[in-house]
């Protein structure tokens, strides 16, 4: 959680290291309830810390800060009991060598437990999001602003995109019913899934055999606007980790010449993880979306999607680390960067060809703007 809350490292990559390092999947399932917990609670915890801290922790301490901030949450909304959670953190505290900090941990969190109603919060914080962000959806969205709040502070369904290729979704339903796997379809993607509960993906029925990704269903629906049908040369610009990337694969005509580009090898490297479980194939490309030179071969493409990089602030549900790692300034030069790549991509297409330019963005100057 250190990692998130102060070194910019996403939650996904946080998540990832957690499955590689818990092989319990009790331990694994509460480890990722504590730090998504945080996240989706950070502005009101941080908060109550500030009040139970008499003296601020250094940066050089930012992991017993973090200790501290898991171990409220868990207080105030698991259902653990206090005396355990306080002991498991105290020993945290020792594990990372610093037991100078078991006696702050303990006293905090006992402090905490014990005058839980007396530590109060202000109606900011309990909006959990930061002040810009408030702001800028008053601002854009005045009907709806705190609505959005509401849902981005929710827990995410499980969402998956079945592949067409080797299953149809109907039957994929309900293999999953009969594992005891309650779900419904989704309303408005053909392909769609969503989960009675959530559940680790790679424990679904042929998930490994490329049954299906997982995929929320607003993200499922850009593909289609390709019309794919009569497309036989497509280009997926910013692709990596490949979730549209095989949604057009998993839709398009087996002949249909697929080109897949992104300047992160990380990323690619997860977007061949990906083709391979879903037995899929198309050209991989690692190259600047925005600067065409040094990859294109001069032939236009008939269909073009521009996943563009963006703040992602329509998507703190799923990633609730985005509003405490995001900052307001970065706006302008994501805004440039989503220009370059459009006026880059326009190049390549063909005259009668379809460009789908798309970002998981709720702010208009990503969107609409551009």
């Amino acid at each position: 959680m250190e990692s998130i809350l102060y070194k910019n490292q996403s939650s996904d990559m946080t998540s990832s290291n957690i499955r590689l390092k818990l092989a319990d999947k009790g331990e694994r399932s509460f480890a990722m309830a504590s730090v998504y917990g945080v996240l989706r609670h950070y502005f009101s915890l941080n908060k109550l810390l500030r009040q139970l801290v008499k003296k601020p922790l250094k940066n050089k301490d930012n992991d017993i800060k973090s200790l501290l901030l898991a171990g409220i949450y868990q207080i105030k909304f698991m259902r653990s009991p206090a005396y355990a959670t306080v002991s498991e953190n105290v020993e945290a505290a020792r594990l990372l060598k610093k037991p100078w900090a078991c006696k702050l941990v303990n006293a905090v969190l006992r402090n905490y437990d014990r005058d839980i109603h007396k530590v109060k919060n202000n109606y900011a914080n309990n909006l959990e999001h930061p002040l810009w962000y408030i702001r800028k959806c008053q601002t854009n969205w005045p009907s709806a602003w705190f609505s959005i709040l509401e849902a981005n502070n929710e827990h995410p369904p499980l969402t998956i995109r079945t592949n067409n290729r080797l299953i149809g979704r109907i039957k994929y339903s309900k293999i999953l019913a009969s594992a005891g796997l309650s779900n419904k379809l989704t309303q408005i993607s053909e392909q769609g899934i969503t989960l009675t509960r959530p559940s680790d993906p790679r424990d679904l029925p042929l998930f490994q055999e490329g049954a299906c990704s997982v995929q929320d269903e607003a993200a499922q629906l850009p593909v289609s606007l390709l019309e794919l049908g009569t497309a036989s040369k497509v280009l997926d610009m910013c692709a990596a980790p490949g979730g549209k990337t095989t949604h057009i694969l998993e839709l398009c005509d087996p002949k249909t010449s697929v080109t897949a580009v992104d300047n992160n090898l990380r990323r690619l490297k997860l977007l061949e993880e990906n083709l391979c479980r879903l037995k899929l194939s198309c050209e991989v490309v690692h190259g600047d979306a925005g600067n065409k030179i040094s990859w294109w071969n001069g032939e236009a493409f008939d269909r073009i999607l521009i996943d563009a990089p963006c703040s992602a602030s329509g998507v703190v549900r799923r990633h609730p680390d985005i509003k405490i790692r995001r900052k307001p300034e970065e706006l302008l030069e994501l805004c440039n960067l989503q220009l370059k790549i459009l006026e880059e991509s326009w190049t390549m297409l063909s005259k009668k060809g379809i460009l789908v330019y798309v970002t998981c963005s709720i702010f208009p100057e990503e969107n609409d703007r551009i």
